[in-house]
């Protein structure tokens, strides 16, 4: 019996010589030779899924460190380090912010570049890089920052205050939608999260913090038409997901005159009332639960807590991990296996804080918070992207 497949160490290994929080699952069915150095035994006739993630690294401008990405394969705890320049031998370039999958492509947000870099999620050889100053302007296009994906489009927000469709079949801008219904305030919205349902974009316009022009803009797709919710809890949204009818966001909330973050949390909207949550400062969504770290920024340093918060009965609990991260930096829930992934930037020896110009890892809990594993990321951990990858093996 002749056995085939294709594993992700395999595809590696063949570019070197000539790796929020999505989880739609690869398209593609892999029919190849395996190298015979696989660590499992499989079925004939049989479709396997692997799972596993990428961490986007935004890298360090100050320090001239190039973006980069990071894949971990969880099924196998495989890590493969910088897998981007390995595959196309350039940079990811300046301050990657996000990424998604959807179908048999990964989206990257690349902001200091003005890109979204577009890769095959196999073997991550770039597609298209699409710069979004010179497809759809300057003043429309200035930094992409994150991405939802839905009905054969990505759609990306911009901090030029806008929403840049992305047609999936031609990787071109189908449409572009303005955040808010007044032309002036547009280039004050600066708009971070989004998520796509029930007909409509809803964005997480943060105003950048100002308190100026916080809201959530809620944009019709088919008719472009928008509409802003805005309430005095909403001072800083910076992500969003919508369950149902209703919309979750995460505010950053304000500063004091010594910079530390007051009020940051997670926000319900439910038809126009506007209700606090729970503490927070990075969350995610998955199986009917909100999974988040608080660890606002203060002086003294405020003790991190991690917790989980069930949307259908509204109780709290703590998510207790046996070993924490240094400093936390995103979190994702993984709704395929029950893990929980938080990134962490390590500690500098030198200061003994967060070493941003260093390489920050990515911890893997389990659901009773035990960690499972631990492997190291590139410069700046700031987004994990779900992925999965269907195999086929035959005789």
């Amino acid at each position: 019996m002749k056995k085939y497949l294709l594993t992700f160490a395999v595809l590696l290994a063949g570019m070197m010589t000539f790796t929020s929080c999505s989880d739609d699952e690869e398209e593609k069915l892999i029919d190849k030779e395996q190298d015979g150095k696989g660590d499992t035994e499989f079925n004939p006739g049989t479709f396997y899924t692997n799972y596993g993630i990428y961490v986007v690294n935004s890298g360090n401008t100050k320090s001239q460190i190039s973006s980069s990405l990071t894949y971990l394969d969880v099924s196998e705890w495989k890590l493969y380090e910088d897998v981007f320049k390995a595959a196309n031998q350039r940079e990811l370039g300046s301050t990657a912010n996000d990424g998604v999958v959807y179908g048999s492509k990964l989206y990257v947000m690349v902001s200091g570049e003005n890109t979204v870099e577009v890769m095959d999620n196999i073997s991550l050889q770039s597609i298209k890089q699409i710069r979004l100053v010179d497809e759809i302007g300057e003043d429309k296009g200035l930094k992409p920052r994150h991405a939802a994906a839905a009905n054969g489009y990505v759609y990306v927000t911009t901090y030029g205050g806008y929403v840049a469709a992305i047609d999936t079949t031609t990787l071109n801008i189908s449409h572009t939608y303005a955040v808010t219904p007044d032309a002036n305030n547009i280039g004050a919205m600066y708009p971070e999260g989004i998520a796509v349902a029930n007909g409509n974009i809803y964005v997480a316009n943060s105003s950048y913090g100002d308190g100026k022009h916080p809201s959530i803009g809620v944009i019709d797709i088919a008719s472009g038409n928008v509409s802003l919710i805005t309430d005095e809890k909403i001072t800083n949204p910076n992500f969003i997901a919508v369950v149902g009818s209703d919309i979750y966001v995460l505010d950053y909330g304000t500063y004091d005159a010594n910079w530390n973050q007051i009020g940051a949390g997670v926000r319900k909207i439910s038809g126009n009332t506007v209700s606090y949550v729970l503490d927070a400062t990075a969350m995610s969504v998955a199986n009917n639960k909100i999974y988040i770290i608080y660890a606002p920024y203060t002086y003294p340093t405020t003790t991190p807590s991690y917790k989980v918060y069930d949307i259908a009965s509204g109780e709290i609990s703590t998510l207790e991990l046996n070993e924490e991260p240094f400093s936390a930096s995103a979190i994702c829930a993984d709704p395929n296996n029950g893990y929980v992934y938080i990134t962490s930037y390590d500690k500098n020896p030198d200061t003994g804080f967060a070493g941003y110009a260093l390489p920050g890892y990515v911890n893997t809990y389990d659901t009773n918070g035990t960690l499972i594993n631990h492997s190291t990321t590139g410069v700046g951990p700031t987004s994990i992207v779900l992925t999965s990858r269907r195999y086929y093996v035959k005789e």
